[in-house]
């Protein structure tokens, strides 16, 4: 289940687009959920201390909030654009909560976009940090 995770966050990083606005491409999942639904979900999250997720089980099964099934779709697609640039120097390094800050300040003034564009328009700002 990781493997294939990782092969869809991947995928999905090779194809996106250099600056939010250059192309459309197809967002298949949460990806494709708008920017007010996630920021209703990451407010909606119970405080927990760091390192650790609410979670609920119930007949064998595991349940976690929304939102953080939405904090890990962004550090996949993170790691899938990190993937397609191998050398080290052009990787994005960044501390997984000023990722999710970084993506809910961006939502709060875009509530209409997708979190593709939200995650996209991150990752250009960290690649034009590097140049």
């Amino acid at each position: 289940m990781t493997r294939v995770c990782f092969v869809i966050a991947s995928t999905l990083a090779l194809l996106a687009p250099v600056g939010a606005t250059e192309r459309a491409w197809l967002t298949i999942g949460m990806g494709s959920d708008s920017c007010g639904k996630f920021v209703r979900a990451i407010d909606a999250m119970v405080p927990m201390p760091s390192g650790t997720v609410q979670s609920l089980n119930w007949q064998n099964k595991t349940f976690f909030e929304e939102g953080y099934a939405y904090r890990e779709y962004l550090f996949g697609f993170v790691s899938g654009t990190n993937l397609s640039r191998p050398d080290a120097s052009n990787q994005i390094s960044a501390d997984n909560d000023g990722i999710v800050m970084w993506v809910r300040h961006y939502c709060e003034s875009h509530a209409d976009e997708s979190i593709n564009t939200a995650i996209s328009a991150f990752v250009q700002e960290q690649r034009t940090k590097m140049k």
